[in-house]
């Protein structure tokens, strides 16, 4: 005789006399009743969640900013602008060391915003921080493979590639993001909101 899981306890002999016994006619019945309950909780779950969504954001009077040898650099700075993110990290006394805590907090379309909010590599409007970042190396071979896969990675994952560039040749990158193309989306969306942190943490260390 096979071990029983210790949760798992047969039902007694005066538990199965008392359950009901019905017709086929009766239980498909009663299935099609319950079905139809468990439709509308699944409207009602979406519903719920929609509602969440729409909710309202807290609006921040406060700018955060942090002091730098070379002036005031704002969150929007350090994140590309300013998104829901943003707005969660001015709440806190130590944004960018709790940043990693609130990305994990946020709903997935909060994170699609700020990753989105960063321009991809290679493109031609850019920030001034993120004209720096991406240097000035412009291979025509390069730059039209990176602009297709960029379009690659958006259409796979349904979100931007972003990568802490690290001064690193776009050659170098695109040998990164062919990489990444491999993996899942799940592992691609914890890998990119880490490089987000990691470019803003860069862009405030170099300020």
């Amino acid at each position: 005789m096979r071990d029983q899981h210790p949760s798992f306890r047969s039902p007694s002999a005066t538990q199965l006399a008392r359950h009901p016994v019905v017709s086929q006619d009766e239980w498909t019945r009663q299935r099609i009743d319950l079905l139809e309950k468990e439709k509308e909780l699944m409207r009602l779950q979406d519903e719920l969640s929609a509602t969440q969504r729409a909710l309202p954001w807290v609006k921040i009077t406060k700018e955060y900013k942090f002091s730098t040898p070379s002036g005031d650099v704002t969150l929007a700075d350090l994140f590309e602008g300013r998104t829901r993110l943003v707005e969660k990290l001015a709440e806190r006394d130590d944004p960018l060391g709790s940043a990693r805590e609130v990305i994990a907090d946020l709903s997935e379309r909060d994170k699609l915003e700020a990753l989105n909010a960063h321009p991809a590599i290679g493109a031609k409007k850019l920030s001034a921080r993120s004209a720096a970042e991406q240097g000035g190396d412009a291979d025509p071979v390069v730059l039209t493979e990176l602009a297709y896969l960029n379009q690659v990675y958006e259409e796979k994952f349904g979100f931007r590639f972003v990568v802490f560039v690290n001064r690193r040749p776009k050659a170098e990158i695109l040998d990164v993001l062919r990489a990444r193309l491999e993996r899942t989306r799940e592992e691609e969306l914890n890998t990119a909101v880490e490089e987000l942190v990691a470019i803003a943490e860069d862009r405030w260390h170099r300020s």
